[in-house]
Order: C-alpha cells, then sequence, then structure tokens
C-alpha cells in the first residue's frame, strides 16, 4: 500500500524546504504516518490536501487555503497589540512638541522625522547632516542598526521642517562648537 502523505508532492516539498535537522525529520515523519494511519481507518480512496495541509504548503501556493490557520492552539496564541499612534494623538504629540520648544523647534523636528521616515531609534540618533540630501530629498541610512545603506525618502513637509531646523541660530551656533556629533543631539 503506498503512503497517502510520505509519497504525496506536499511532503516532498516540506521535507525538503524545511530546516529542520535529520533527527527532527524523522521524528515528523513518524508523527506523519500515525496521522496517515488515522486518516486511512475510515477512509477510502483519494485524499483531497486543500483540506489539510500546513502553513507552508499554503505559502509555497500549493493549496488553496491554509485550514489551520484560524484553529485554536491552546498552547500559543499571538496576540497582536496595536502600538500605532491615532491621528488625534499624533496631532496632540505635534501641539505639545511645538509648546514645549517654540522657537527652535527641535522636538517637533524629531517627531516630524520619527513619524514620516519610521526610521529606528539607532539611526535617528546617530543621524548627521552627511546623510540628508536635500536635492534629491532623501536620508542616506548608514548608521544605525543596520549595516547595509539605505534610502528613505523625505516628504515636502519634513524638507522644510529641517532646512528650517538647521538653519536656525542657535543650531548653528552648536554645529560649529560641536560639529562631530548627529544633528538632532544635544
Amino acid at each position: 500500500m503506498s503512503h497517502l502523505l510520505l509519497d504525496s508532492p506536499y511532503y516532498a516539498n516540506w521535507k525538503k524546504h524545511t530546516h529542520l535537522k535529520e533527527s527532527a525529520k524523522y521524528t515528523y515523519s513518524r508523527q506523519f504516518l500515525k496521522f496517515e494511519h488515522y486518516l486511512s481507518q475510515d477512509y477510502d480512496g483519494e485524499l483531497d490536501f486543500d483540506k489539510f495541509f500546513f502553513t507552508l504548503l499554503h505559502g509555497l501556493g500549493m493549496v488553496k487555503q491554509n485550514p489551520m490557520k484560524n484553529f485554536p492552539n491552546p498552547y500559543y496564541e499571538r496576540r497582536i497589540i496595536d502600538r500605532s499612534l491615532s491621528l488625534e494623538e499624533c496631532q496632540k504629540l505635534f501641539q505639545v512638541a511645538i509648546k514645549a520648544d517654540p522657537f527652535v523647534r527641535k522636538y517637533f523636528t524629531l517627531f516630524l522625522l520619527m513619524t514620516t521616515t519610521a526610521l529606528r531609534n539607532r539611526e535617528i540618533i546617530q543621524l548627521t547632516l552627511e546623510q540628508i540630501d536635500f536635492e534629491r530629498r532623501v536620508i542616506i541610512v548608514n548608521k544605525g542598526q543596520k549595516t547595509i545603506s539605505e534610502v528613505v525618502y523625505m516628504p515636502d513637509s519634513l524638507v522644510e521642517e529641517l532646512e528650517r531646523y538647521l538653519n536656525h541660530p542657535s543650531i548653528t551656533r552648536m554645529a560649529e562648537i560641536r560639529p562631530s556629533r548627529g544633528f538632532l543631539r544635544e
């Protein structure tokens, strides 16, 4: 008798694409055999695998849907926590930032930079003037968490705010005193 699961192209692709050690593959194969035995006890004919097989098979496009996608798991429940700010919260944050520093507007510029470019904290902390290209309206991200260079585009509002901030007299004086530090740090 041929094996329903172990002789299927689904199992062959799983075995080919999994990153498990051979001993773990053997353990899974034994479990598949048990599952196959369970399926074949009361079932005669060919199985419709579109009703059974896993995230990997769905990701490979070998099945139309993943029936286990919404299956409740008592051992692990992934909770997705929405940590994003609402539009109202962002508006309040910008209002507070302007009130905290109405002349230099450092905090406003910082929050605008964070919300429009999605740079990481370390990338913003280490951001220098040399990384900003106002002509192309981009920030070259080559310092921070990742080591590869990436380009982040700046909206017009951020370009205007950065130019205003960098041309402020107190910032130009600070840059003359401490030129090697990131321009948003004091």
